[in-house]
């Protein structure tokens, strides 16, 4: 994985922690990873393991895509897909899916 990937990667999962609740020291504990670890990984320091990431997604319960969609493609945090911990139903999903396109062509033409 490239030095941008993973700090894009990185700024993910520190959107998706501070969103979650989590300080670094409580992600780290839960995925066995030290404060300064998950520090490094947010700054993009530090390579990650697909498995790790998976431990993210499921502590901070978000969808593993989130963290690893294409780097081109506009990417909101996770609750756009997550109402007060609740799956939305698929006729919403679809809709907020629809609207994210609008908004990912928007973006790319500015």
């Amino acid at each position: 994985m490239n030095d941008e990937k993973q700090k894009i990667i990185g700024r993910r999962v520190r959107a998706a922690r501070e969103e979650a609740g989590f300080s670094q020291e409580q992600l780290g504990s839960k995925i066995g990873y030290s404060a300064m670890g998950i520090s490094h990984l947010e700054n993009g320091n530090r390579k990650i393991k697909l498995e790790d990431l998976q431990k993210i997604a499921e502590v901070l319960k978000i969808e593993i895509n989130y963290l690893l969609e294409p780097i081109t493609k506009f990417s909101f945090p996770t609750t756009f897909y997550r109402r007060g911990g609740e799956d939305i139903n698929d006729e919403q999903k679809i809709a907020e899916d629809k609207a994210l396109k609008g908004l990912d062509e928007l973006i790319k033409k500015l």
